[in-house]
C-alpha cells in the first residue's frame, strides 16, 4: 500500500475520532450545572458510600447491578468525589457508544460518510446529548451494549470467536450495569446462526452454531457469575431482580398508551434521526445481508420490548431505541449522499 492509499484509509477514521474528540471535550467543558435528575442524587451517593468502605446490597440498598456504583467508586478513590468526576465517567461511556456506532455503520454496509452521519445524528439527539452528562445508569450500560453488537456484527463478517468473546464480555459488562440490554441476546444469536449458515455452506454449520453458543454464552456468564458471587446471591438478586418483578407487578401494562408515547417521542424532537434512519432501514432490507438481519431484529425487538415494558419511562427506555436508529440514519445520509 501506497502512502497516499494509506492516508486514503486512515483519514475518514481520524475525521470520525476528532468527531468524537469534540463531543468529549465540549462535554468536560460543560459538566456542571444543576441536577439532571434526582436518580443522579442516588447513584452519587451509592458510589460515595462505597468508596468509604460500606458494602453493596448489605449495607447500601441498590435496585441496580454494581457495574456503574464500583466505577463511580473507584473514578472517587482516584479523581476525588465530585458529581464533575462521575459526569466524566457517563461521558466517557457515551464516546464508547459513538465509536461502536461508526464501527456498526461500516460493518453494515455504509460508507465513511455514512459512519460519520451515525455519529453526528447520534450525539445531537436531545436524549442523547442530555445523558452523555447525566449520572444515570441507562447510557453506561447501553453502551456497552452497542460495542457488544459492533462485535457481533464483526463476528458474522470474519467467522472469528475472537470477536464472540468480545461481544459476550461487553454485553456483560453492560448488564453489570443495567439489565436494560438483556433482550440484545436475540439479535447477537441471530447474528451468529445466519453468519454460520452462510459462511460455512456445509452440514457441519448446526455444530459450529453449538459451539459458537457456548463461547458467546461463557463469555455473558463467567462475569455475571463472579459478581453474583462476590456480592452474594442472596441480597444482590433480590434487590436487583425483585424489585424490578415487583414494579411491573405494581404497574398496569397499558399498550396503546405505550405506543402513543413512543410515536410522540418519535415524531417529535427525535425527528431529525428517523427520516434518515427509514431510509437507512430500506436500504438495509435491499442488501439482504446478515448485518442487516441483525440490524433490523436488533430494531424489531427494541420496539417490542419498549411497547410491552411496563413501567414505561420515555426519557429513560427510550435511550435503548436512540442507539438503534443511528446506524440506520447514518446509512440513510450515506445512500443519499450516493
Amino acid at each position: 500500500m501506497s502512502t497516499r492509499q494509506a492516508l486514503a484509509s486512515w483519514v475518514p477514521k481520524a475525521v470520525i475520532v476528532m468527531a468524537v474528540v469534540v463531543f468529549v471535550t465540549w462535554g468536560l467543558a460543560h459538566l456542571g450545572g444543576s441536577y439532571w435528575d434526582t436518580d443522579e442524587g442516588i447513584n452519587l451517593m451509592k458510589a460515595r458510600m462505597l468508596q468509604l468502605g460500606h458494602q453493596l446490597y448489605t449495607e447500601i440498598w441498590a435496585d441496580q447491578p454494581p457495574g456503574l456504583t464500583v466505577l463511580l467508586a473507584a473514578a472517587f478513590a482516584a479523581f476525588g468525589p465530585s458529581v464533575a468526576v462521575a459526569r466524566a465517567v457517563v461521558l466517557a461511556h457515551a464516546a464508547a457508544c459513538l465509536l461502536a456506532t461508526a464501527w456498526i455503520t461500516r460493518e453494515a454496509g455504509g460508507t465513511w460518510l455514512a459512519a460519520l452521519a451515525a455519529v453526528a445524528c447520534l450525539a445531537l439527539a436531545p436524549n442523547f446529548f442530555w445523558a452523555s452528562r447525566a449520572v444515570m445508569i441507562g447510557l453506561p450500560a447501553l453502551s456497552f451494549a452497542v460495542v457488544a453488537m459492533a462485535a457481533t456484527l464483526a463476528f458474522t463478517r470474519t467467522l472469528r470467536r475472537r470477536w464472540l468473546v468480545a461481544a459476550g464480555l461487553a454485553l456483560a459488562l453492560g448488564l453489570l450495569e443495567k439489565l436494560i440490554g438483556a433482550y440484545l441476546v436475540v439479535p447477537i444469536v441471530v447474528g451468529l446462526v445466519l453468519a454460520r449458515r452462510e459462511g460455512d455452506g456445509d452440514e457441519a454449520w448446526p455444530g459450529r452454531v453449538a459451539a459458537d453458543l457456548l463461547v458467546f454464552g461463557m463469555s455473558v456468564a463467567a462475569p455475571l457469575l463472579a459478581a453474583v458471587l462476590l456480592l452474594g446471591p442472596s441480597p444482590m438478586l433480590e434487590q436487583v431482580v425483585g424489585v424490578v418483578g415487583r414494579a411491573r407487578g405494581s404497574y398496569a401494562l397499558d399498550i396503546a398508551w405505550n405506543v402513543e408515547k413512543l410515536t410522540d417521542w418519535l415524531l417529535g424532537d427525535q425527528l431529525f434521526l428517523v427520516a434518515p434512519a427509514v431510509f437507512g432501514a430500506l436500504w438495509l432490507l435491499r442488501r439482504r445481508s446478515v448485518a442487516a438481519a441483525v440490524l433490523w431484529t436488533w430494531l424489531v425487538v427494541t420496539v417490542a420490548v419498549l411497547i410491552t415494558q411496563s413501567p414505561l419511562w420515555p426519557k429513560h427506555h427510550f435511550l435503548a431505541l436512540l442507539v438503534v436508529l443511528a446506524p440506520p440514519a447514518g446509512l440513510g445520509v450515506g445512500a443519499a449522499a450516493e
